[in-house]
């Protein structure tokens, strides 16, 4: 039953999706679903565009541990002390990775997993603690929780925009609009919501969302949970398998 759920559970759950879209599609019509599609995409580019430009910035590394710190301080904690590395433990990171002054978040994170090295799994991702293995998987670390931030930030831009829609263009004004010129007869048809047009505007809406949703997630179990069928150091050793680097 668990593997059941494991193979085709986010199947079913990204088919809801689709399938409530749709639901919400009819119910709101084509107007205010058109309105909140454009909402999506609208800041879904700049979201987007923001999360590029941040990444390749030349004071990436220095503006995300100044944010990381200033945000841990509200809580009285630091990097140092959410990751629990010691003072040895970071002097001899330090040493080893060639970090002067204070390290950064990218650099922490890499003498944190270099200090679990001990772990079957965490040794075969570094292959045998390689710094620039280290920094790879650091890399990918940090552009998960950048990306989470900005998702995080994008449903607040999504509700922000949809109190704005509430307050100056809602729907029910436009009906009001609408029957108004019907009964004077500036119309030949009062409003209509045109409901089946708005459920193939929120099954569109719903794939996009979905697909990235799902690839943001996938991508974040994959790191959590690493790929069960790799094969620990011991296990290597056993099948005869010599891994050598120059």
């Amino acid at each position: 039953m668990i593997e059941f759920l494991i193979s085709w559970g986010p199947t079913f759950l990204f088919l809801f999706i689709v399938f409530n879209g749709f639901i919400w599609g009819l119910i709101r019509g084509f107007r205010k679903t058109t309105i909140l599609f454009i909402h999506m995409l609208v800041i879904g580019i700049i979201c987007l565009i923001f999360f590029l430009t941040f990444l390749n910035g030349k004071n990436f590394d220095t503006q995300i541990t100044s944010i990381a710190n200033s945000t841990l301080h509200i809580f009285g904690k630091d990097l140092v002390e959410v990751l629990d590395i010691d003072e040895a433990t970071l002097a001899s990171g330090k040493a080893i990775l060639g970090i002067e002054g204070n390290p950064t978040l990218k650099e922490m994170l890499a003498i944190f997993l270099a200090s679990q090295s001990s772990s079957d799994t965490i040794t075969y991702y570094l292959i045998l603690e390689d710094a620039p293995y280290i920094f790879a998987i650091v890399e990918m670390i940090v552009r998960i929780l950048v990306a989470f931030g900005i998702f995080i930030i994008y449903f607040l831009l999504i509700f922000l925009f949809y109190l704005i829609y509430l307050i100056f263009y809602p729907v029910r004004r436009k009906v009001k609009a609408c029957e108004k010129e019907f009964q004077k007869g500036e119309r030949s048809t009062p409003y209509k919501k045109r409901r089946l047009l708005g459920g193939c505007v929120g099954i569109v809406r719903s794939l996009v969302m979905g697909v990235i949703c799902f690839s943001f997630f996938g991508a974040l179990l994959f790191v959590i949970t690493g790929n069960q069928e790799m094969k620990n150091r011991y296990e290597i050793k056993k099948d005869g398998i010599e891994i050598t680097f120059n």
